[in-house]
């Protein structure tokens, strides 16, 4: 019967929704990546809930992260914040970083009251490397060390946007300056740890 479901997809299609059960068998946190329209198990899923068959969206997996200490930069919206949420859900202990404080302050609480986990939080530039090597340092003394590094502050969508006939040269550089160089900022300031 669900062969039936996937009649009119391509052979690609086809191809994906086989090799996306065969995780489903072993386990996968997050089955569904990218939106509904560009991904075909949206439709098998579709089809499993319209004729009354059991879903398979969510299949835990633990992944042994419990009490391990993790710094997110960017973490007080968006990918960032979503990225501390499903580390804190795993068990681990949290230092977050944005440049406003309020909504960092407001994440970090919201985390550690849900999930129970400590978090630091901290308004830190990644354009500024003394505020960097603060958040680093500080984080290191509140977890204990850092074990795991997720670099996602950045710009929504990046500053340079438009044709580029109108694109500005010093968005681009500060774009790069935050990304690339605060990137490298924050794991300079982390390998002692």
């Amino acid at each position: 019967a669900e062969e039936e479901a996937l009649d009119g997809y391509s052979k690609k299609v086809k191809k994906r929704i086989e090799w996306n059960k065969k995780i489903l068998r072993y386990g996968s946190k997050t089955l569904f990546c990218g939106d509904r329209y560009h991904n075909p198990l949206f439709f098998l899923e579709k089809w499993r809930r319209k004729n009354n068959q059991s879903s398979t969206r969510w299949i835990n997996m633990e992944l042994n992260l419990n009490n391990k200490k993790a710094i997110i930069t960017g973490a007080s919206r968006g990918i960032g914040k979503a990225i501390a949420v499903s580390l804190a859900k795993e068990g681990v202990n949290l230092s977050i970083c944005s440049r406003n404080l309020e909504s960092i302050k407001n994440t970090a609480q919201e985390i550690s009251s849900v999930f129970g986990v400590q978090v630091n939080y901290s308004a830190t530039d990644t354009l500024n490397t003394e505020e960097v090597k603060n958040f680093i340092n500080n984080s290191a003394d509140f977890l204990g060390g850092i074990e795991i590094v997720v670099n996602n502050a950045a710009a929504p969508g990046g500053l340079v946007m438009g044709p580029l006939e109108t694109a500005s040269e010093s968005d681009l550089i500060q774009d790069i300056d935050t990304k690339v160089v605060g990137y490298f900022r924050c794991i300079k300031a982390v390998v002692p740890y």
